[in-house]
């Protein structure tokens, strides 16, 4: 009976042993269970915080495209101010130009016109010289001979008084 009775023991070892065992799958499970809860509500939270970062990032890129735009709009403003004055500048330079040449050209037309009439008031002057001196000589001519036939008369006078 001695065999008998360690069996027992043993089978209730066994038993024991299956019930530890059971047990201990049991709590593994539910430890197993725990764990992987706690996983999956981590990463929710990573997944919600992974959301709330990439919608964060498109609002930042969003906000960054929209300052970019402004700053290109503002860049874009300033060099259309820019190039507005400079094609002011250029059309004040060029209208002052277009003025200088006139101003310049009116001048040449005058100091041109003042030559022509400096010329033609001395060549009026010259042919009413010449005319004067032309009819100085014929005055001079019919004069002497006015005087040369009354010379002539008074002559014939004188002798035809004598005779």
């Amino acid at each position: 009976m001695g065999s008998d009775g360690e069996d027992d023991d043993g089978l209730d070892d066994l038993e024991d042993l299956g019930e530890l065992w059971e047990s201990f799958a049991q709590r593994w499970e539910q430890e197993f269970q725990r764990f992987n809860e706690a996983e999956e509500a981590q990463l929710r939270h990573l997944a919600d915080e992974v959301n709330k970062l990439a919608v964060k990032g498109s609002q930042a890129y969003g906000a960054a495209v929209e300052k970019a735009m402004e700053d290109g709009d503002s860049a874009a403003r300033h060099r259309s101010q820019v190039a507005g004055s400079v094609v002011e500048t250029e059309h004040a330079h060029k209208f002052q130009e277009v003025s200088s040449d006139g101003r310049q050209c009116r001048t040449g037309v005058a100091v041109q016109a003042m030559r022509e009439s400096d010329d033609m008031v001395k060549n009026i002057m010259e042919a009413s010289e010449q005319k004067k001196r032309e009819r100085e000589a014929k005055r001079k001519e019919e004069k002497l001979k006015r005087d040369s036939e009354f010379a002539a008369r008074q002559k014939a006078r004188r002798e035809a008084d004598r005779q």
